[in-house]
């Protein structure tokens, strides 16, 4: 509600508002949320610290992608990987739409 009162209100400069890129804790805090989500999926093993995102828009309006670095919890000084995740803002929270734990969404093709 608040976003389309803003939205109707003051146009693009709040679409820049609401649309800030995740930070590394929100990135962590959208993993965190999907492992729940994925328990029993094996290509989800590790639990893993994000480290590093570097984000930016997609097309699709609330959407981005992540280029990550994150390590294993259980070996923190042992090898680094990287991977891109795709987030989406929803209400006040990002989740994790594609990447690490989960898998990559389908494609619709005409």
């Amino acid at each position: 509600m608040m976003r389309t009162l803003c939205a109707l209100l003051l146009g693009l400069a709040c679409h820049a508002a609401w649309s800030a890129m995740p930070s590394v804790s929100t990135v962590q805090h959208a993993y965190d949320l999907a492992k729940g989500d994925a328990d029993s999926n094996p290509q989800h093993v590790y639990e893993l610290s994000i480290l590093a995102a570097r984000c930016s828009p997609l097309a699709q309006p609330d959407n981005v992608m992540c280029q990550i670095d994150f390590v294993r919890k259980d070996k923190p000084d042992g090898r680094m990987y990287f991977e891109v995740v795709t987030l989406a803002a929803r209400q006040s929270d990002w989740v994790l739409l594609s990447g690490l734990c989960k898998s990559r969404p389908a494609v619709k093709r005409p």
